[in-house]
């Protein structure tokens, strides 16, 4: 991702849902850095979560499913990993990825989303939130 797209995205959702009032929370990756200056129409915003809180991003929560499948996965072909060229290793690699993508069902992120919502009253409170 870059932020030449990330913006490109932006202002897609802006055109596509302008008439709604929408605020974009992101955390603060590279490419989301420059969102805050984007032109947005008046009824959007943007809103960065704070450092350190993948508790509160969603993305960050599904990233976090995939990479531990994979890494379960991986565990089971660590020995035919070492034994393959660089070429078989990739598609293998691919593979694991693709596969883990399985985990990352609707009714998972559901559940992520309810667990985060657990912790909007302390948000919004700015309270100290200790993990």
């Amino acid at each position: 991702m870059t932020g030449q797209r990330f913006n490109k995205f932006i202002g897609t959702v802006c055109r596509l849902y302008h008439p709604l009032n929408a605020c974009f929370v992101i955390d603060n990756a590279p490419a989301h850095r420059q969102a805050v200056n984007l032109p947005l129409p008046q009824n959007f915003s943007v809103r960065y979560l704070p450092p350190y809180s993948p508790f509160l991003n969603i993305c960050e929560n599904a990233f976090a499913l995939w990479k531990g499948n994979i890494k379960d996965n991986l565990a089971e072909v660590r020995d035919q990993l070492l034994r393959e060229d660089h070429q078989l290793r990739m598609a293998t690699l691919g593979q694991l990825a693709e596969q883990g993508t399985a985990v990352v069902t609707l009714h998972r992120m559901q559940a992520t989303f309810r667990g985060m919502q657990a912790y909007l009253p302390a948000c919004f409170g700015l309270d100290d939130i200790l993990m």
